[in-house]
């Protein structure tokens, strides 16, 4: 019966070591998946960043307008603050599902119909950077996002967000989410 006793408890203690390290393994990959995740969204933003003080030094934009001032400041802000990008992600969830036609202010419309290609570019890296940080720090987006990559493996981040926040025009719509984050995000500062 010792012989029992003794195999029991060496199992246990087999089993409680592999519990332990199983809950180790999971926790340092959920750390290595945050961090993967952090550079990402930095990666993202930074070159969106780029890409719009490249355009103003070679005077391709006005480093007046709007598009540049907005962008420039969203996403040296984003940047900087990768510690929050979970809050970040939900403000702009529920920025992006709270669409009020009172406060709508097409300027940026008005201004994009006089963008060079390489402008439309930059606002798209950024709308992606945005679409990606949604992505990667909101469980219930990522969540529908691959459910739908399955069924459509042309799915985007971008088709998702307009699939819960629709609008009628993707250009506008797309135009206003970064412009209503722009806004909340300078404002916070």
């Amino acid at each position: 019966m010792s012989a029992l006793v003794f195999f029991v408890i060496l199992f246990a203690l087999w089993s409680v070591k592999e519990i332990i390290v199983g809950i180790l393994t999971w926790r340092h990959t959920r750390q290595l998946r945050h961090k993967l995740r952090v550079e990402r969204t930095l990666q993202l933003f930074a070159e969106a960043r780029n890409q719009l003080t490249k355009l103003a030094l070679e005077e391709k934009i006005d480093a007046n307008s709007k598009v540049f001032q907005q962008l420039y400041i969203m996403t040296t802000y984003i940047m900087r603050r990768p510690d929050a990008y979970p809050q970040i992600s939900l403000m702009l969830q529920y920025s992006f599902s709270q669409e009020n036609e009172s406060e709508k202010d097409l300027s940026w419309y008005d201004e994009s119909k006089t963008w060079s290609p390489e402008v439309k570019e930059v606002v798209k890296a950024s709308a992606d950077a945005l679409g990606s940080l949604i992505l990667n720090y909101s469980f219930l987006v990522r969540w529908i996002y691959r459910v739908e990559k399955r069924s459509n493996p042309t799915a985007s981040p971008r088709r998702i967000l307009s699939i819960l926040s629709p609008e009628k025009d993707a250009v506008v719509k797309e135009i206003r989410q970064t412009q209503n984050e722009m806004y909340r995000l300078c404002s916070t500062h």
